[in-house]
């Protein structure tokens, strides 16, 4: 694979590259053209004469009008406002008439207007709440238009310089489950999010996530918790958990919610994939170069093995894995569920029987775990499975580990499905752990956006549940009582319990020949390279 279009893979991993006409689907190549020079002033103002244009960022998506361009600086402006009517309701019907492709929407004379439709991918970060915006075209990762959008896809690739994919619609599959906003002094920005894949009332579980500290000489914290997605949330606790350490060190949490010290780790020395070029030297920093654990399938999953030294002859040690999972691995999961056409609902109140460890060796089995195995000397053993961590941020976890031979160095092997996971960072701590304090507290308020209180609800691990049913729902925390000190350092953990059940719908039929293979051990992580593969491989062109 070209460079070109493993760039390009990435920046459209979330995109459903599919249009459709009156009578079928079809699947369209993404174009990038170069070395041509049009009046870029004079482009932007046809594009905004002849279509609706759409900026998103993050999860916000607003309509675009009276563009103006700086030429010299490639600054965009212009104003924004709610993208509604009409050409919404397209937009959010094509993820269904892609599922039902034998029974296509016909398109009246009034949407024909509606599908000219030009969105531009923009990076996190923007406020699209105000009335204005300006970005460099720099700062567009993406553009999806339908193909009856003017100018054509070879027009606005010259003059936005980006990646441009013709199809109906964009399709981004962020992560399901609640998301955590703090306030860095200026904004609410999406720091992370809790409990995800745990999208049924027996897979709830706890989850510690640590969560940015803007203001360490303060005492108190704020944050909220919001559902940004089509499903119901079921929160049953909510704690702050602040650890003072010595500023020599870091702090990071297991799966369990045990915080261990990181002071001197080390790179791996060695790694061993299948047909991968990936550079080890991407692993020893925190810098979002990551392997996307895209190699050829061992008993159906994607793995990499990485070797570390012990010269310290340490008995003893902490595996550090910076990691997150991938938006494809929400694509890949909605693309199965879609298999179940409009039995789907059906199927998930059929699953209300199985019991959680029914579930959970299916997720193991299909690589939606990350699995993490140490070699022995009678083989590989698994010592840890990593729960979904979301597509967020990424975040660290520690994987303590015993050694049976100090004299010898250390080996790992990471197994995940195709795409499902992205692995920042890996090396190995054998510093003893120091000295930590640890602060649990309550939240001193907890309002939702509607005036509930929800601090009782929250206050145990109990049946008693903060309920944010659908889109929208949200609730703001206040917590006092954080240590405050200039001798030591503190980092702050988010703690809560919980789960989710999705509201999403499908239509069609049942492809029952397609979902009885899912029974097999890695059949979810050979279908995401199928869809990858059928997507990218033999649908890109690359410049």
């Amino acid at each position: 694979m070209t460079k070109a279009l493993k760039f390009l893979g990435n920046l459209a991993l979330a995109c459903l590259f599919i249009y459709t006409t009156s009578c079928a689907s079809y699947r369209y190549k993404a174009n990038e053209v170069k070395d041509k020079t049009p009046s870029l002033s004079e482009d932007w103002n046809k594009l905004d004469e002849s279509n609706y244009l759409v900026v998103h960022s993050g999860n916000q998506m607003m309509e675009l009008y009276d563009v103006s361009l700086n030429e010299q600086e490639k600054i965009v402006s212009g104003k924004l406002r709610p993208f509604v009517g009409l050409p919404l309701e397209y937009y959010n019907k094509i993820p269904d008439i892609s599922r039902n492709k034998k029974q296509p929407r016909k398109v009246g004379q009034t949407d024909k207007d509606a599908v000219m439709q030009i969105h531009f991918m923009l990076i996190d970060g923007f406020d699209l709440s105000s009335n204005e915006i300006s970005f460099n075209t720099g700062q567009i990762l993406n553009v999806a238009l339908s193909k009856s959008a003017m100018p054509d896809g070879a027009i606005i690739a010259i003059i936005v310089g980006a990646p441009v994919v013709i199809l109906g619609v964009t399709l981004a599959i962020a992560c399901s489950c609640p998301h955590v906003f703090i306030n860095d002094g200026d904004e609410a920005k999406k720091v992370n999010s809790l409990y995800t894949g745990a999208k049924a009332a027996q897979l709830e579980r706890s989850d510690v996530k640590k969560i940015p500290d803007h203001f360490k000489d303060k005492s108190s914290f704020s944050l909220s918790i919001a559902n940004e997605e089509n499903e119901d949330q079921f929160t049953n606790l909510v704690e702050l958990v602040v650890v003072s350490h010595d500023k020599n060190v870091t702090v990071e949490a297991d799966m369990d919610g045990n915080f261990y010290t990181i002071q001197k780790p080390i790179a791996s020395i060695s790694k061993s994939e299948n047909n991968s070029n990936f550079s080890l030297a991407s692993l020893s920093t925190k810098d979002e170069d990551s392997f996307h654990f895209d190699t050829d399938l061992e008993d159906g999953l994607s793995l990499i093995s990485l070797e570390f030294q012990n010269p310290l002859q340490k008995k003893t040690g902490k595996l550090i894995l910076n990691l997150k999972n991938t938006q494809w691995s929400g694509y890949v999961y909605n693309e199965f569920s879609s298999l179940f056409g409009s039995k789907y609902t059906k199927w998930v109140e059929m699953n209300k029987d199985k019991s959680k460890e029914e579930r959970e060796q299916w997720m193991r089995e299909q690589g939606i775990k990350l699995l993490v195995e140490m070699k022995t000397s009678e083989g590989w053993r698994q010592i840890e499975e990593i729960e979904l961590l979301g597509d967020i941020t990424f975040n660290s976890v520690i994987v303590p580990f015993e050694t049976q031979n100090p004299d010898q160095n250390v080996e790992f092997r990471l197994r995940s499905g195709f795409r499902f996971w992205e692995l920042d960072y890996a090396g190995v701590d054998y510093s003893t752990q120091n000295e930590i304090h640890i602060s649990v507290l309550k939240p001193k308020t907890a309002v939702g956006n509607n005036g509930e209180d929800y601090l009782e609800v929250l206050s145990a691990d109990d049946q008693q549940y903060m309920k944010h049913l659908g889109m929208n729902s949200s609730t703001e925390f206040t917590f006092e009582g954080l240590p405050v000190s200039s001798e030591t350092e503190r980092t702050v953990f988010l703690r809560a319990k919980g789960y989710y059940v999705s509201k999403q719908e499908y239509v069609g039929k049942v492809n029952r020949s397609k979902l009885k293979n899912f029974k097999n051990p890695g059949e979810l992580s050979r279908y995401s390279q199928e869809l990858y593969q059928n997507v990218f491989y033999n649908n890109l062109v690359s410049r």
